[in-house]
């Protein structure tokens, strides 16, 4: 091989391919530029059309956005190919932005109902002692069976308020972790719970005949019932309140 290159005829085959690269390379660079110099219809453009550009991976997907995008708005007429790409990546910033300010505005909106959550919970302490089963009874006007939670709400405000309302939801489990019911509880107390004191609290739920659910939680034993308090609204004798109280 080397013999080869020192022979006047391998000299001028290594010249010729030394000018051979030498055209072909600046083609090359200046090639894509020229593609996106290029028009291309917005209303007939195919896949195949953008491929036969010659663009890399990334360029290509935002035409094929933008094209889309055309012809979803109706969009006619010709289009160079590099204002395709700009226009796409000012839509697609547009939209990475969007995104981020909403999921900064969620983020934020969660953390303000998690403050909430923890300070009604800081509030309210609602304890059940037991549940009982009221059968129907004509004869004393009781038209629906009745299954009555016993429980007792305390005032925990640490600002001193005496509170007036209350809105929340009573998660009902079975010991062995299956959830059974929610019971959404709404209650006014017209005489008001002091701060630090307790009142008695009967809240009831009308049993179906044909709920498997009523069926199964009333059958229950207490001692296999878990209760969880999940306080949504306080409101106090002074016209304050925490959470929403619609």
């Amino acid at each position: 091989m080397l013999e080869f290159f020192r022979t006047r005829r391998g000299q001028t085959s290594l010249f010729l391919l030394a000018a051979c690269l030498l055209v072909l390379l600046p083609l090359s660079i200046v090639s894509y530029p020229f593609s996106q110099n290029r028009k291309i219809n917005l209303e007939t453009a195919t896949f195949e059309d953008v491929e036969s550009l010659g663009l890399d991976a990334e360029d290509a997907r935002l035409v094929v956005k933008s094209l889309i995008r055309a012809r979803v708005s109706e969009r006619k007429g010709v289009e160079t190919i590099g204002t395709l790409i700009e226009e796409q990546r000012f839509e697609d910033a547009k939209a990475e932005a969007r995104a981020q300010a909403e999921a900064q505005i969620a983020a934020e909106a969660e953390a303000k109902e998690a403050a909430i959550r923890d300070e009604l919970l800081d509030v309210t302490l609602l304890a059940v002692r037991s549940t009982k089963l009221y059968p129907r009874d004509f004869r004393i006007r009781r038209l629906e069976t009745l299954w009555v939670v016993n429980s007792v709400l305390q005032n925990n405000d640490a600002k001193q308020r005496t509170i007036r309302g209350v809105r929340g939801t009573l998660r009902i489990t079975h010991i062995m972790g299956d959830h059974l019911m929610d019971l959404n509880l709404t209650n006014a107390f017209p005489e008001g719970i002091a701060p630090g004191a307790q009142r008695d609290w009967q809240p009831a739920m009308q049993v179906s005949d044909y709920s498997d659910a009523h069926s199964r939680l009333v059958g229950e034993e207490f001692a296999n019932l878990r209760f969880e308090w999940l306080p949504e609204a306080v409101l106090f004798s002074d016209g304050t309140s925490i959470g929403s109280l619609e």
